[in-house]
């Protein structure tokens, strides 16, 4: 029954993902995560959770229903996971997946979801940046397109225009498709004129 339940994870890829060979995807994905627990000296059940640390009252919705919020609506058609006349949402606050803590509104990713792409960069939105469809979790996120991300030196810094911001459009994403995750928290912001200067440190 384990090895049944394991294979759902691996039929959400295949439906949700835009993979070619699904079968090889699914092996990177499971041999990254072997790797990484294999490095920080932990089982694969201590980064393959993901615990809620702080999260609002389940809130249920009929499936169509025009009043259903536009981050659950978005997560319902970007993954058709098979979901029912009715769906129940929670909104969290502050998680710990893979070992480390991201909050919703505060922490950046730097997200490898293909083996063969360089890592993202995305900002993990407020109030909505954290949520649940049913038992399936997701991400809001801001992705930024060829922004350049600096070495750690600890330091990390990016610019980006703010009006460049202004333009990005929110993308739900689900941690089974995460390869890899560094979570950086906003130490500096500085501003000027149309130009933000981040400075990060990688947690």
């Amino acid at each position: 029954m384990r090895f049944e339940a394991l294979n759902q994870v691996f039929k959400k890829i295949a439906v949700g993902g835009s993979y070619r060979d699904t079968t090889r995807r699914c092996a990177e994905f499971w041999c990254m995560r072997s790797a990484l627990a294999r490095q920080g000296k932990a089982s694969i059940e201590d980064w393959a959770p993901i615990v809620a640390l702080g999260e609002s009252a389940q809130l249920t919705f009929r499936n169509g229903d025009p009043d259903i919020p536009a981050h659950v609506q978005d997560a319902l058609e970007t993954y058709p996971l098979g979901f029912g006349g009715s769906v129940t949402s929670t909104s969290i606050s502050e998680i710990r997946y893979q070992g480390k803590t991201i909050i919703a509104g505060t922490s950046w990713l730097l997200l490898k979801l293909d083996g063969d792409a360089e890592p993202i960069l995305a900002s993990v939105l407020p109030l909505t940046g954290i949520f649940t469809v049913d038992s399936n979790y997701f991400f809001e996120i801001l992705v930024y397109d060829g922004a350049t991300l600096s070495a750690a030196s600890p330091m990390r810094t990016m610019q980006i225009l703010q009006s460049r911001v202004a333009e990005l459009t929110p993308e739900i994403i689900s941690p089974e498709e995460i390869l890899e995750v560094k979570v950086l928290w906003p130490a500096k912001c500085e501003r000027d004129g149309d130009l933000e200067t981040w400075t990060f440190v990688e947690m």
